[in-house]
This record gives C-alpha cells, structure tokens and sequence, in this order.
C-alpha cells in the first residue's frame, strides 16, 4: 500500500512538473506572437499618423510612399435624419486647394490583420480653422508590398448631429 501512495505522489509531482514546462514554453510562444502583433499594429498606426499628419498641415507629399497608386477614397455624409450620401474620388487635391486650417484626431483604433491585409477603424473628430466642424469614423484598408504598410482604400463619415456619442 506504502508502494502505491509513493508512486501515486511521485506521478503528481512529475504532473506538476510536467504542466509548469509546458505552461513555460506555452508563455513563451504567446508573448512572441503578442510581441510580433505589436510591432505589426505599430507599424500599421505609423502609417495612420503620417496619413493624419498629411491632413493636418495640408501637405499631400508627406503620404506619397504609404498611398497605394489605385487608392480609393469615399466620404459618407450623415444627415439629421440618419440618411447618408456618399461621394467617392481618389485625391487628396482638397489638401491643396483650400484655405482653410485642418486638424483632424482619432483615438481607439481597432486593428485587424491578416498576413499582409489589415483594417483600422477608429473615430475621429475634425477640426475647421480651429472651431469643431464634425466627427465621424475612419476605416482604412491597408496592404503589405516588399515589407511596407500602404493605405489602399480609405472611408470616412461626416457627421455634424450625433457627435456626442463618440
């Protein structure tokens, strides 16, 4: 009987022993997928914030080598009653035309990715010659080529009536 209990703990012991290395290695490979997503995601936001730096002083060139050359751009305006229009274009031309001081900021963006695709949605609220103009979402779609994140297709809300909820 006293045979049976010493192999009863010794087998305990070495189960314990046993899911403490696997927990180790388990760990291990968590952190480094962790670790790699970050560097992804930080990647992808640097990209972001040049694209809002562009905006924000009217310059265009600054985002020429993270704007893919087939990119898409569709603004979706928001009206009182829910309704929306959409108007689509692939320029950035209105940097350059108007006269007015930009200032665009987003916060909480949502990240997916998947190989060399990836996703941002964050909201943002924009700024006109200092005065609060509108808020709405933002939705990037980017793509991985030779080792560099490039925006290809970029969406946006414009909403002057439900801003108080972002």
């Amino acid at each position: 009987m006293k045979n049976i209990i010493s192999l009863f703990i010794v087998v305990v012991i070495m189960s314990c022993n046993y899911s403490k290395t696997d927990l180790k290695i388990e760990n291990e490979e968590s952190t480094s997928i962790e670790s790699t997503q970050l560097k992804i995601e930080k990647e992808i936001i640097s990209v972001i914030d040049k694209f809002t730096e562009a905006i924000n002083t009217k310059n265009p060139d600054i985002v020429s080598d993270i704007l893919d050359s087939e990119l898409d751009k569709i603004k979706f305006y928001v009206k009182s009653d829910s309704s929306y229009h959409k108007k689509s274009s692939s320029s950035l031309d209105f940097l350059k035309t108007s006269k007015n001081k930009f200032f665009e900021k987003y916060w909480n963006p949502i990240i997916t990715t998947d190989g060399n695709i990836a996703s941002v949605w964050a909201p943002y609220e924009f700024y006109l010659d200092d005065v609060f103009s509108h808020c709405g979402t933002n939705l990037f779609f980017l793509v991985k080529e030779n080792e560099k994140w490039r925006i290809l297709h970029y969406g946006y809300t414009i909403d002057k009536v439900n801003c108080e909820n972002l």
